[in-house]
């Protein structure tokens, strides 16, 4: 367990120390609520939600730049564990793909209260939607 909780911190540490990589923690729970990401961490942040789900249960919104789609649909998962989370931004790079399953996939979030989906393919996209839902 000591050995995984220092991976982890590592792991934290190096997000931490990069400029591409913005952290917003609650200082009262010293939990993160927050984490924007730029091109070159990406997917180091990907991995670490993904293999620390419940480190995160804070997490209230993601901001995510230059992400492949290989990557989204698997974090997408994961992100309907967590039960504060409602926002979304989405910067992804993806080359000729149908957008349907991601959308299908995103909406499944049942907290999303925020979602800007950008897309760099040959038919660009910039969705920025304020969802509301019914109790």
């Amino acid at each position: 367990m000591l050995i995984r909780f220092f991976n982890l911190n590592h792991r934290f540490q190096s997000l931490l120390n990069s400029s591409f990589t913005r952290l917003k923690v609650d200082d009262n729970r010293h939990q993160i609520i927050s984490i924007h990401s730029f091109n070159e961490n990406t997917p180091e942040i990907i991995s670490t939600i993904q293999s620390h789900l419940s480190s995160f249960q804070s997490l209230q919104s993601l901001i995510l730049y230059s992400i492949k789609s290989d990557h989204l649909s698997s974090l997408i998962q994961e992100l309907t564990y967590l039960p504060n989370f409602f926002s979304l931004t989405i910067d992804l790079w993806i080359e000729k793909q149908n957008h349907v399953d991601i959308y299908q996939s995103i909406f499944n979030l049942s907290k999303l209260k925020y979602l800007k989906y950008r897309t760099m393919d040959t038919n660009d996209v910039d969705i920025d939607i304020f969802l509301t839902r019914g109790n």
